[in-house]
C-alpha cells in the first residue's frame, strides 16, 4: 500500500517576489496611463456630456438654417450616423453627435480633425470667434485636409452628385448654418422690442375687456 505523498511548498526565494511585485507595478501603470491617455483624448466639453456646449452670439439666416436642417436629415442622410441633440434631431450613435461642431466641441477618437483643422487655420478659440469658426467649418466640409479621411471620403461622393462641386459648396453653406442653431445664443430683446411687446399686452388686454363687456 502506498503512502499518501504530501507536497511542501518552500518560500519563494527574494529574486521571485520582487519579480512579482515589478511584474504587478508594470500592470498597475499600464492601466493608469491608458486611462489617462483617454481621458486626454477626449476634446474639451465632450468629457461623458458633463459639460454643454458653450453658446455664442452669432447671426443666423433662420430660412437657410432650415434647408441645412433638411438636407441633413432628409438629403443626405446624415442621422444614418449622427444625432444633433441641441436641435432636437435624433441620430444612430454610429458617428457622434454634432450640437458642438461649430465649435469643434464634438469627440471624435484621439484626433479631432475639425479641432486640428481651426488650430492650423490660426484659430485658438472657437467660441471668442464664431464666425471665422463658421466661415472655416464650411471650407473644411468643402475640402477637408487628408487627415479627415471619413469626410474625405464622402466629399468626393457628394461631388459625384447632380451640381457637383458647386452644389455641394451650397449645401455645406446651409449645414453650417443649420449647426449655427446650436450653439446661437437667444436673441436678447432690446428696449424698443419690450416697448412693443408692451405695447401688444396693452392691446390685447383692452380688447379681452371690450368682448367681456
Amino acid at each position: 500500500m502506498k503512502q499518501g505523498t504530501k507536497t511542501v511548498r518552500l518560500p519563494r526565494s527574494d529574486t521571485e517576489a520582487n519579480r512579482l511585485i515589478v511584474r504587478v507595478a508594470v500592470w498597475l501603470a499600464v492601466g493608469l496611463f491608458g486611462t489617462v491617455g483617454l481621458l486626454l483624448a477626449v476634446p474639451r466639453g465632450n468629457q461623458g456630456d458633463q459639460m454643454s456646449v458653450p453658446k455664442v452670439a452669432i447671426a443666423v439666416d433662420i430660412e437657410l438654417a432650415e434647408k441645412g436642417r433638411e438636407m441633413f436629415t432628409v438629403t443626405y442622410g446624415c442621422t444614418s450616423c449622427h444625432a444633433v441633440k441641441e436641435a432636437k434631431v435624433s441620430g444612430q450613435a454610429t458617428g457622434p453627435d454634432l450640437s458642438g461642431a461649430m465649435l469643434a466641441w464634438v469627440s471624435l477618437g484621439q484626433v479631432n480633425p475639425i479641432a486640428q483643422w481651426f488650430k492650423e487655420q490660426g484659430l485658438k478659440d472657437p467660441a471668442a470667434e464664431p464666425e471665422k469658426a463658421a466661415d472655416l467649418l464650411a471650407k473644411f466640409l468643402q475640402s477637408p485636409p487628408p487627415y479627415a479621411k471619413t469626410m474625405v471620403s464622402q466629399t468626393k461622393q457628394y461631388m459625384t452628385r447632380p451640381g457637383g462641386e458647386k452644389a455641394w459648396k451650397e449645401t455645406t453653406l446651409a449645414l453650417v448654418e443649420f449647426l449655427k442653431t446650436t450653439v446661437a445664443k437667444p436673441p436678447e430683446s432690446g428696449p424698443e422690442e419690450q416697448q412693443e411687446a408692451g405695447a401688444a399686452a396693452t392691446h390685447a388686454a383692452g380688447e379681452a375687456q371690450d368682448i367681456r363687456r
